[in-house]
């Protein structure tokens, strides 16, 4: 992880794989990526992930949809808005 990489933190509570997609703007689907193993840590009693958006990414504002598949098969949904400034 170099300094620059945002980090994005999802509190799911425990999931089996985390799938984050993040768009640009103008709705575009510009990065995708998937966590699975165990959780980052635990942040008030809650299991949380943290994912790097690692590589080129220009400034700008973008959003994540992060999906998480449980055990059973349910899935827990956040999004999260962001900016990168170089």
């Amino acid at each position: 992880m170099r300094p620059r990489d945002p980090v994005i933190r999802a509190v799911l509570g425990q999931v089996e794989r985390v799938e984050i997609t993040i768009f640009d703007v103008s709705d575009r689907r510009v990065h995708t990526g998937t966590l699975s193993g165990a959780p980052t840590g635990v942040l008030n009693g809650e299991f949380y992930y943290d994912y790097v958006w690692t590589g080129r990414k220009p400034s700008g504002f973008y959003f994540a949809v992060i999906h998480g598949k449980k055990s059973d098969g349910a899935i827990v949904r956040a999004r999260v808005k962001f900016a990168v400034v170089r």
